[in-house]
């Protein structure tokens, strides 16, 4: 009896265990801002192997999730503006949980890294695109340890319309030392308010360096690269004998419970070399002769940063930070055409001061504060003594022309960012100031220049040097150069000379006071608000305000708005998909080194002549002639300059996918207008007339006529199946037309921009980069990086200067009549270099050079030893740029006079190009 009785407790009492089992647990809370305010409409998604669910908060920012089984969960929100929260919670059957959910506002300059493979994740905040790049942790590991491959690794990856680099917020600056960089960003929110195009692009680059550390730590790092390890460029007849070595050097650690600080330092010794691929003439035969050489061009850098972390209250943080580089090198201006007599001397200097304060002024308001001081300084020590001579198109000699140049400017820049939340809005204001001072002496081109640029109707020369009837043929420019060498030697006047092809093309000479001081101050506000209208719209809609002394213009509004969307998000949690369509206005800023042209070559502090067939040579003109002459050239700005003004319109769409693999589609429509032209203003007319008289002389006027249109189509794939494998592919294709391939382009008709309309110079229309790091067996990394590219246009031109603008960029039309002396046959056509009326001229950029690739290769290993298992390590690290030693042909050679017309003058690659193949080896040690 006893035994039944006990045997029905137990029956009972697994039964309400099993009953309690079988109830469903609940989690429960509120979400509030740091301030106690409650979030409505945000979502709240929760995850499990039992369940995946998400809700939206009420009214009063309640969420609830009833009827879960009992288990490990994880719950997380995101919301613009507010910091990510992401929490697991152990949830008992029949228990009801109360979770509340406090989220806390975002510092820009903060971020979280979370280790282990993880699914993407989506988001409807406008900075937080998967279409953007984000190198930290193991992929930051992979790029170069030189500052130089560095740099160019972070430009290749931005893309094409790479804009400027920002260093924790600030422009203008150097490139840290990768062991100080914590995170590169690139691309990230296109449409920001805070961004200042000055310069740049789309595709701004943001790098943030590491705050201090509460433990002492550091690091010693050595990488060597020597000439005996790497391939010979193949365009130099000669390998260089060189050694490129880099240290560096890292300490971190805490001063106080509130201070930390860094220390960063590095030494460069690179020699790296120049190479030279030009034509001369033999001085005693006046014969071709080939000039391929690899002339070292050695460099020391020597750069320190110092930098501090500071809490000064709860709600009151401080960083500030000096850094100062100061660089020496040898043979400037040596390579391509140019010969080593033209090589000179050069040491720069810069010194940074940045300092920051961010301050949480409530709960819902953070605000920060920069200061930013940059004095850089410049000089070059070149000789003037003798006129320099340039064969277009075929080699440079002579004296570089350079002078004692020096360039000191200094730029001071105040700028705030302030943060509010509100409810579902989030609101961003703030400015900056800048104001830059330059002080230039540059007594360049006081000794001279000859050039020579081909002759379109030289009489045809026998054997013996003497002319065939009447007939007349193009020359080249090197030829022009013979014939003036060969028929001064014999003794010929000048006007013979000149008659048989001869004598020089040009003359032009600087003369005066070579200093210049003037400043600058620019100005930017704006203010937008970032709207989460519901749990799967966010829209975002600001001003920004641009504006600088200098120029008349005072209308730089650039209004900007975007709209994400989500489709499903407030049932599915997190997003799967997100939407994105952004328009806005971005305005440049007119340099200041334009301005310094206007001040120099106003016609009284520096006066510059050209003359035009001057028959003086190899002796420079007299000053006094030049003064008498009609030969005059001053710089001006319109007075009705503008900024180029760039309406871009984006459409973006992102989308997770299985395997931990997120996709990014992105097609761009830009529009620029305004962009900066330099025209000869007062070029003659057909009729021969100058409109502003002879006595004038040439006017070279900055004016706002350009125009640029580019569409583009970005696609990005990034996987990271687990933390052992990244793997990230992107391909670009763009078209892109524009009047001049810079926002200095000058027109070979000054009377019909709409005749230089053609294919964009910088544009090679595909794009493929594929960035990957493996980690082998052992903590073996191996990281890759392939970067391909169809062929860039290059101009086609006669070398001549035919509407007498002293600009050598005409361009052919295509012949018609094929029995004209001015006709030249080549093998992409032929080309008529003195156009007849009615004939089409070919357009600007008409060739097309060869596509390239270029793998890269780095493979690592970190030996770690000590008592503790991190306590110190010892990574030993070999880079080699373009693994597989192929040959990327560039330099092409668009010009019909040059003897090395439509040939390869240079290997086209991304980064140094002393060497085809480059082979770096690196070790690095921690504690």
């Amino acid at each position: 009896m006893v035994l039944q009785q006990e045997r029905f407790l137990i029956v009972c009492f697994l039964s309400v265990l099993t009953s309690l089992a079988q109830q469903p647990a609940a989690i429960q809370g509120t979400v509030t801002d740091s301030s106690g305010a409650v979030i409505p409409g945000v979502t709240v998604s929760l995850t499990g192997e039992k369940a995946q669910r998400a809700v939206e908060t009420a009214g009063d920012g309640t969420y609830a999730f009833n009827g879960l089984a009992a288990g490990d969960y994880t719950l997380k929100v995101d919301h613009p503006g507010l910091e990510s929260f992401e929490q697991r919670i152990t949830v008992v059957a029949g228990r009801m949980v109360q979770f509340p959910i406090q989220l806390r506002l975002r510092i820009a300059t903060q971020s979280v890294t979370v280790t282990g493979a993880q699914d993407p994740e989506l988001s409807l905040d406008p900075g937080e695109s998967t279409a953007a790049t984000v190198v930290k942790d193991s992929d930051l590991e992979a790029l170069p340890d030189d500052p130089d491959d560095l740099r160019d690794m972070i430009m290749a990856l931005a893309g094409p319309g790479a804009g400027q680099i920002l260093v924790d917020g600030f422009s203008g600056g150097q490139i840290p030392a990768k062991s100080s960089i914590k995170e590169i960003r690139m691309n990230q929110n296109e449409f920001s308010l805070e961004r200042d195009w000055r310069w740049g692009g789309p595709a701004a680059i943001e790098i943030i360096t590491k705050p201090g550390a509460d433990k002492f730590h550091g690091s010693a790092g050595i990488t060597d690269s020597d000439a005996a390890f790497n391939s010979r460029n193949p365009y130099a007849a000669n390998k260089a004998s060189y050694v490129n070595r880099t240290f560096t050097g890292n300490l971190a650690g805490a001063m106080s419970k509130r201070a930390s600080y860094t220390l960063n330092f590095y030494q460069s010794t690179i020699n790296n070399t120049a190479t030279i691929n030009a034509v001369t003439l033999d001085p005693v035969t006046l014969l071709n002769v080939p000039v391929q050489a690899s002339v070292l061009v050695p460099r020391t850098d020597i750069s320190g940063t110092g930098k501090l972390d500071y809490q000064i209250s709860t709600n009151h943080t401080f960083t500030g930070s000096y850094r100062n580089l100061s660089s020496h090198r040898e043979n400037n201006g040596v390579g391509q055409y140019n010969l080593e007599s033209r090589g000179y001397p050069g040491e720069n200097s810069t010194s940074e001061v940045r300092l920051r304060e961010t301050a949480v002024l409530s709960n819902s308001t953070v605000s920060e504060t920069r200061f930013g001081y940059t004095r850089g300084a410049v000089y070059q020590y070149g000789e003037t003594s003798t006129p320099s001579l340039v064969v277009a198109g075929a080699f440079s000699g002579g004296s570089a022309q350079v002078g004692r140049t020096s360039d000191v400017n200094t730029a001071v820049e105040v700028q705030n960012g302030t943060t509010l939340i509100h409810n579902t809005h989030t609101i961003r204001f703030g400015g900056g100031i800048r104001h830059i001072s330059i002080a230039n002496i540059t007594p360049s081109n006081f000794g001279g220049t000859f050039s020579f640029f081909g002759v379109t109707d030289a009489p045809v020369l026998e054997a013996n040097n003497q002319p065939v009837g009447n007939d007349t043929i193009q020359i080249s420019s090197l030829e022009q150069y013979r014939r003036t060498l060969l028929f001064t030697s014999l003794g010929y006047p000048s006007a013979l000379i000149r008659s048989l092809g001869g004598g020089a093309s040009q003359f032009s000479v600087a003369t005066g006071n070579p200093l210049v001081q003037f400043g600058q101050t620019e100005l930017g506000l704006y203010a937008g608000d970032d709207w989460r209208a519901r749990p799967d719209l966010t829209i975002a809609i600001g001003v920004r305000y641009q504006a600088q002394t200098n120029i008349h213009d005072l209308t730089g509004f650039m209004p900007r708005g975007s709209i994400s969307w989500s489709p499903g998000a407030k049932n599915n949690g997190t997003p799967k998909t997100v939407f994105r369509l952004g328009s806005g206005v971005f305005d440049t800023s007119i340099r200041t080194m334009f301005l310094q042209q206007t001040l120099r070559f106003n016609g009284t502090t520096e006066r510059q002549f050209v003359v035009l067939n001057p028959d003086s040579y190899p002796a420079a003109p007299a000053n006094a002639s030049l003064a008498a002459g009609q030969s005059l050239t001053t710089y001006q700005l319109d007075p009705h300059l503008k900024p180029s003004s760039w309406f871009l319109t984006a459409f973006t769409f992102e989308q997770r996918l299985p395997a931990k693999t997120s996709l990014s589609v992105i097609y761009r429509d830009q529009r620029t207008t305004h962009m900066l032209q330099t025209v000869n203003i007062n070029t003659p007319l057909p009729d021969g007339v100058r409109p502003y008289g002879n006595a004038a002389g040439n006017i070279f006027q900055y004016e706002s006529g350009g125009n640029q249109k580019v569409k583009w189509v970005f696609l990005q794939a990034i996987n990271k199946p687990n933390p052992k494998i990244s793997l990230t592919t992107q391909y670009t294709y763009m078209s892109a037309h524009n009047e001049g391939d810079d926002d200095n382009g000058t027109p070979s008709n000054p009377y019909n921009f709409q005749q230089d309309w053609g294919r964009a110079g910088w544009n090679a229309g595909s794009y493929f980069n594929l960035i990957g790091t493996l980690t082998a067996p052992y903590g073996v990394q191996f990281s890759q990086f392939l970067n391909a590219s169809s062929g860039s246009p290059y101009n086609l031109t006669t070398g001549s200067d035919r509407n007498l603008d002293t600009l050598p960029n005409d361009r052919p039309a295509f012949a018609t009549d094929l029995s004209r002396p001015s006709v030249v046959f080549t093998r992409f056509g032929a080309f008529d270099t003195d156009p007849l009326p009615g004939q089409t001229i070919v357009p600007r950029n008409y060739l097309t050079g060869a596509p390239r690739w270029n793998l890269n290769l780095r493979v690592s290993k970190t030996f770690s030893f000590g008592k503790s298992k991190d306590r110190y390590t010892v990574n030993f690290n070999i880079d080699v740029n373009n693994v597989l030693n192929h040959l990327n042909p560039g330099g092409y050679v668009g010009n019909l006079a040059s003897p090395q017309f439509g040939e390869s003058t240079a290997i086209n690659v991304f980064s140094d190009t002393s060497n085809n193949r480059k082979v770096q080896l690196g070790a690095q040690f921690t504690f």
